[in-house]
C-alpha cells in the first residue's frame, strides 16, 4: 500500500502523464485493476480521453467512475445498499410536507417557510449536514451555549427541528445522495474487485469530510493510491497553506490526504513534481508567465509585448458576446482552427446566454450553452402550473388567461384575443360565471357575434371545467389529485403536443431545444410518481398541493448533453469543465462578477458560520474563503487556453 501525489501548476500535465503510466502499466499487467475516479461531469470526458490515448483504443481493465457510480458497483457487488435513493426533487417534496405541519412549532421561519426559495435554502443546510456529519444532538447542544445569540439560537432549534423530521421520515424508506458514501464506508471493505487495485484520483479541488472517509477506506483496500493536486511543484503539499495564498485548496487536500495516510500506516511515496515546461504553454510564454505568476506574490514583470493575451472593453454584455463571436469567426478562417478549440466562460452566465441565441445563430457558429436549467417557464410545466391556478383562484381573470397563453390550450392566439377582449369588457370572473352560457353584449359588439365567443367559452370548460370539479374537493389525499392532474393531461392530449413541439424544434435546427421537449414529458411523469410514492395518502388541500407541485418544478432542472463536438462552448467559472482548447474568451470580467460577488442568502450567515466553527462545528466555506477558492478557478480557467487568451 503506497500514496502518491502528482504535483504540477495547471497545463504541466499531470493528467496526463498519470494516464499515461496507468495506460503502459495496464497492458504490462492485463490481470491488474485499475480505477481512475474523477468528478461526475468530467468522467465522459475522462473516458473518451483514456480510449484515444490508448494504443489499442479501448479499455479493459481501466474502470473512470465518479464517488457514486464507484458507490453503485461495490453496491452491486456486496448488496449494501437495498434502499432507494431520494434525490433531489424528492427531498424539496419530503421538506415542503414537513413545512407544512410543523410551520406552527417554528420560531423564526415560521413566516418565510412558505415563500419561494426557503425550502431551497434550508434543503441545502440539510445537505451540507449531511455531507460534513453534523447531526440534530449537536444542534440541540450548540443551543444551550451561553456565547450563542438569540437569533442563531433560534435558527439552529428551527433547523434541528427540520432536520429531526427530514431523517425521521426517510429512515428505512429512503436514503438521500449524501447518505450513499456513508453506506459506501460500512460495506467497502468487502468487494474484493477493489482489493489489490491502483486507484488515480484525478480533477478534484477538494473533498467534503464523507469523501475523506471513503478515501481513507481506499488507502487501506487499494495496492496504490495515486493524486494528481494543482499546485507549485515547488511547495510541500502537505503543508497546509494560509486561505489568502492561491493553492491553499490544494495543499488542504493534500495535507489530509497524506494525514489519512499516516494514521493508518501506509507509505507515502516521493512526490512527482512536473514544472510543465513544453506542455500547453510551450508557443505561448506570455500565457506560460500568466500561469507562474497569477495571484502570486512575485514582483517579476514580462518585458515583451504579451501577444498571446488581450484585454478589450464593450457597452454591454450583448456587444462583448458580438465582439467575441466576430473574433472566433475571424480566426477560424484565418488559421484553419476548429470551433471545438474556442471557448467562452463568465461569471453570470445567465445574462450572456439570453444573447447567445441571436448573436451566434446569426453569425452561424456552431454552440453550447453548458448550463442546467429550470424546467419551470417550460411550455408544458406552464400548462399544468396555470390549470392548477385556475382552480386556486376560482377562474380569475389573470388565472384563466394565462393558460390560454401557455400555448398548448385549444384555442388560437387571435381566439384567445378575442375571448379576452369579452371577458374585460364585461367584468367575467369566477367558476360559476364561467360555467353558464353568457348572454350580455358590450356597446360595439353585434349581437350575432355572441354565439362565436360562447362557442369559444366552451371550449375552455370542456377542457378545465372536469379537472376543477374534481380538485375543488376539500377531502382528497395527493394521490388523488396527482391522478386528476395525469388525467387532465391525458384529456388535452399533452403528450402529442409535446411531440410537435419537439418536431418544430428540429425543423428549425434547434437541438438544444429538442433534446429539452424530448426529456421534458418524462421528467414531469417522474415528478408525479415521486408525488405519489412520497406523499400518495396524506390528505392535503388544493393550495398545499399546488405548493408541493411548485416546489417539485422549481427544483426539476434538463440538462443537455452536447449535440456535437465541433462547437463553441459558453459555460460557467466554476461549472464548466474545459479540455484541450486553444482560445479562450473570459467575458464579464468586471467588479461582483469575477470574482463573483458573495450572495450573503442561506439561513445561517458568515459570521453564523465562523462562531459553528469555532465551536468545532464542521461547515461548508464561508462566503470570505469562497472568495479566495474563487481567485483559485480563476487561474484554472486563466490558464486552459493554449494559444490565446481574451479578457
Amino acid at each position: 500500500m503506497a500514496l502518491q501525489f502528482v504535483l504540477g501548476g495547471s497545463g504541466s500535465g499531470k493528467s496526463r502523464d498519470t494516464y499515461q503510466r496507468i495506460i503502459e502499466d495496464s497492458i504490462k499487467h492485463p490481470k491488474q485493476r485499475y480505477i481512475v475516479l474523477v468528478p461526475e461531469q468530467f468522467s465522459l470526458q475522462t473516458q473518451k480521453t483514456l480510449v484515444s490515448m490508448h494504443p489499442r483504443k479501448g479499455l479493459l481493465n481501466i474502470d473512470i467512475l465518479s464517488f457514486n457510480r464507484l458507490a453503485y458497483r461495490v453496491f452491486g457487488e456486496t448488496g449494501g445498499a437495498g434502499i432507494p435513493v431520494l434525490e433531489e426533487t424528492g427531498k424539496t417534496l419530503v421538506l415542503q410536507k414537513i413545512a407544512q405541519e410543523q410551520k406552527q412549532n417554528l420560531k423564526l421561519l415560521a413566516s418565510s417557510i412558505q415563500k419561494p426559495g426557503c425550502i431551497s435554502q434550508v434543503k441545502s443546510q440539510i445537505s451540507e449536514f449531511m455531507q460534513y456529519q453534523v447531526d440534530g444532538e449537536r444542534l440541540s447542544k450548540l443551543q444551550n451555549d451561553g456565547a450563542v445569540s438569540p437569533l442563531l439560537s433560534c435558527k439552529l432549534a428551527d433547523m434541528e427541528l427540520l432536520y429531526r423530521e427530514f431523517q425521521a421520515y426517510l429512515e428505512k424508506r429512503y436514503l438521500t445522495a449524501e447518505e450513499v458514501l456513508g453506506v459506501l464506508c460500512r460495506v467497502i471493505e468487502n468487494a474484493e474487485s477493489l482489493r489489490g487495485s491502483v486507484l488515480v484520483l484525478d480533477g478534484f479541488t477538494g473533498f467534503t469530510p464523507i469523501q475523506y472517509q471513503v478515501i481513507r477506506k481506499l488507502l487501506l483496500i487499494c495496492r496504490d493510491v495515486i493524486v494528481t493536486i494543482t499546485m507549485d511543484a515547488r511547495e510541500d503539499p502537505c503543508e497546509k497553506q494560509g486561505w489568502h495564498k492561491l493553492f491553499a485548496l490544494s495543499s488542504q487536500t493534500a495535507a489530509t490526504i497524506a494525514a489519512l495516510a499516516k494514521q493508518n500506516g501506509v507509505a507515502i511515496e516521493e512526490a512527482v513534481r512536473l514544472t510543465g515546461e513544453n506542455r500547453r504553454f510551450a508557443s505561448a510564454p506570455a500565457l506560460a508567465f500568466l500561469e507562474r505568476h497569477l495571484f502570486r506574490y512575485h514582483r517579476d514583470v514580462y518585458d515583451k509585448k504579451p501577444q498571446e493575451i488581450t484585454v478589450c472593453a464593450q457597452a454591454n454584455p450583448r456587444e462583448e458576446l458580438a465582439w467575441a463571436a466576430r473574433r472566433i469567426r475571424s480566426l477560424v478562417r484565418e488559421r484553419g482552427w476548429h470551433y471545438r478549440d474556442f471557448a467562452i466562460i463568465t461569471g453570470d452566465l445567465n445574462t450572456y446566454a439570453n444573447y447567445a441565441q441571436e448573436v451566434f445563430a446569426g453569425l452561424g457558429i456552431p454552440y453550447f450553452l453548458d448550463r442546467k436549467h429550470s424546467i419551470v417557464l417550460n411550455p408544458f410545466v406552464e400548462y399544468l402550473r396555470s390549470a392548477i391556478d385556475t382552480a386556486v383562484q376560482n377562474y380569475s381573470y389573470e388565472s384563466v388567461f394565462r393558460y390560454l397563453r401557455c400555448g398548448m390550450s385549444s384555442l388560437t392566439p387571435e381566439e384567445t384575443d378575442e375571448l379576452e377582449n369579452y371577458v374585460i369588457a364585461l367584468g367575467i370572473r369566477g367558476y360559476a360565471a364561467w360555467k353558464e352560457k353568457w348572454v350580455r353584449i358590450y356597446p360595439g359588439m353585434e349581437k350575432e357575434h355572441l354565439e362565436t365567443i360562447n362557442a369559444l367559452r366552451g371550449r375552455v370548460m370542456e377542457e378545465l371545467s372536469v379537472f376543477t370539479q374534481e380538485q375543488r374537493d376539500r377531502n382528497i389525499t395527493v394521490e388523488q389529485r396527482t391522478r386528476s392532474l395525469y388525467e387532465f393531461m391525458v384529456r388535452g392530449e399533452a403528450g402529442k403536443k409535446v411531440r410537435l413541439l419537439k418536431e418544430m424544434c428540429e425543423q428549425a435546427q434547434d437541438a438544444a431545444g429538442a433534446r429539452e421537449y424530448a426529456q421534458i414529458y418524462a421528467i414531469v411523469m417522474e415528478l408525479l410518481d415521486k408525488l405519489v410514492e412520497i406523499l400518495g395518502q396524506e390528505e392535503i388541500t388544493l393550495a398545499d398541493f399546488q405548493q408541493l407541485l411548485e416546489a417539485g418544478f422549481s427544483e426539476a432542472q434538463v440538462g443537455i448533453i452536447p449535440p456535437g463536438a465541433e462547437q463553441v462552448v459558453i459555460g460557467d467559472m466554476e461549472r464548466t469543465r474545459l479540455k484541450d482548447i486553444r482560445v479562450l474568451f473570459c467575458i464579464g470580467v468586471n467588479e461582483g462578477m469575477i470574482p463573483k460577488a458573495q450572495s450573503a442568502g442561506g439561513i445561517f450567515s458568515e459570521h453564523d458560520r465562523e462562531f459553528l466553527e469555532s465551536r468545532s462545528l464542521p461547515m461548508a466555506p464561508s462566503p470570505r474563503v469562497n472568495l479566495y477558492i474563487q481567485r483559485f478557478y480563476l487561474y484554472l480557467n486563466l490558464t486552459k487556453p493554449s494559444d490565446l487568451l481574451y479578457l
